[in-house]
């Protein structure tokens, strides 16, 4: 109440400006690219990644996969800003020689940034075979023993895994 020298009471008024911000939840992962590189048989070794809030309040999140050798562990998760370790697995043993992509995929329905995405190489080399010999029992192609400097030898991979002798009839067969 304000009296303004009469005798009735006057209000006074004051407007405040009130501003104030609410911070959605953002959705952050950690790192956006994974790449592995392993021999034809093997099951590359896991790796990781991490999610969290770099916003307010708490994000809820799902994670999915689109190829059937890649998979996340869990699958789901929440932040208040904590990051959270996502373990990736490769089922990759069965795998041809070549080179795969995939995409692991974050989404939460309350981020204005989701989905985030890490975008995952995988390079499958073939086996490779060490060949031991003794230089005491080789031989040239005459049947002769062959000098220990002078040794040429032939490998050809049949594809299965398997070596070939490319001349039976010779003594190396």
């Amino acid at each position: 109440t304000y009296n303004y020298g009469g005798s009735y009471p006057s209000y006074y008024w004051e407007y405040l400006d009130v501003t104030y911000t609410t911070t959605s939840p953002q959705l952050s992962v950690s790192p956006t690219s994974l790449s592995q590189t392993i021999t034809q048989g093997q099951n590359a070794a896991s790796q990781s990644f991490g999610t969290w809030n770099a916003g307010g309040g708490t994000l809820n999140y799902t994670i999915s996969t689109n190829a059937p050798w890649l998979s996340v562990s869990p699958t789901n998760g929440a932040s208040s800003g904590a990051t959270n370790s996502h373990i990736v697995a490769y089922s990759s043993a069965n795998l041809a020689v070549g080179s795969y992509s995939g995409t692991i995929t974050v989404s939460a329905p309350t981020a204005n940034n989701s989905p985030q995405t890490i975008s995952v190489s995988l390079t499958v080399l073939p086996q490779t075979s060490t060949i031991g010999f003794d230089v005491g029992y080789l031989y040239d192609k005459s049947g002769t023993l062959a000098h220990t400097n002078s040794i040429a030898v032939l490998v050809v991979d049949v594809g299965t895994n398997g070596l070939v002798d490319p001349q039976p009839d010779s003594p190396l067969g």
